[in-house]
């Protein structure tokens, strides 16, 4: 499937899943690379000491990424693979540091609606310094509540620049298993407005699009990341519907050309 991503999207986000086996990052990175699409390698902190990481940073590394996403990881609920021990030798701050020292580009997750909402900004802020220059703002943060999280941030000295996560959903199970994510809140409205469509597929696109632009309109948003499901029809559908939104999102992002002799 990476081959369907080429051409409409900078770049895919690598996840790492608390439910199931991934393979390693660095393998499917290498795999992306050969076929032409820019990894994004996320690596938490959940399931791997502190060996493990620095040995994953070392093989993106030499594979050719650029980029990685350093985050702590959320703890499992105690019904998802409790024959496992999940280890947090680092944080999120410390990982950042070290793949600094490969001279990677760095980036970190915040969720503005989490408690502790007040130590958020600091927090961010914190991670800037740790060396961090990017900063994906979870699912479900609106444009307004975008806006002043980045105001605060900036207050308390992040100099990251920021991305923000829009949801993507076409049906229910896709919209549950957003809202069910650490940290999201879908709006109300907006999963009424799809799930209600006489074409759900198409509303949730023209959702996305709006939640996007209206993101992107924010000073401090750099950058989307379509997140979710998109469809849990297929895999197929998934990429169609993330491309249909990230193609009109693009063409709001460029600039028309000027024509030759206009005034």
């Amino acid at each position: 499937m990476a081959r369907a991503h080429e051409g409409w999207c900078d770049a895919v986000l690598l996840g790492d899943h608390h439910d199931r086996v991934d393979l390693p990052a660095s393998l499917i990175a290498s795999a992306c690379l050969e076929a032409g699409i820019r990894p994004w390698v996320t690596l938490t902190c959940r399931d791997r000491n502190a060996v493990a990481l620095e040995g994953e940073l070392a093989a993106c590394s030499a594979v050719g990424v650029r980029e990685v996403h350093c985050v702590t990881g959320d703890a499992r609920a105690a019904h998802i693979r409790p024959d496992t021990t999940e280890v947090f030798d680092l944080d999120s701050l410390r990982l950042v540091q070290l793949a600094r020292t490969f001279d990677l580009t760095v980036s970190v997750a915040e969720s503005p609606l989490a408690e502790p909402v007040g130590r958020r900004p600091a927090r961010a802020a914190d991670k800037s310094r740790a060396g961090a220059s990017w900063c994906f703002l979870n699912v479900g943060v609106g444009a307004a509540r975008a806006a002043a999280f980045v105001t605060s941030a900036r207050e308390a000295g992040s100099t990251m620049r920021f991305v923000a996560c829009i949801a993507v959903f076409t049906d229910e199970p896709g919209a549950s298993r957003l809202a069910g994510l650490p940290g999201v809140i879908l709006e109300e409205s907006a999963v009424r407005r799809v799930l209600g469509a006489g074409d759900p597929v198409q509303a949730g696109i023209e959702e996305a699009v709006m939640s996007a632009r209206q993101a992107l309109a924010v000073d401090g948003i750099d950058a989307v990341d379509l997140s979710g499901p998109a469809s849990t029809a297929s895999d197929a559908e998934r990429v169609a519907v993330m491309r249909a939104v990230a193609e009109r999102v693009r063409v709001d992002a460029v600039p028309p050309q000027e024509t030759e002799g206009a005034a």
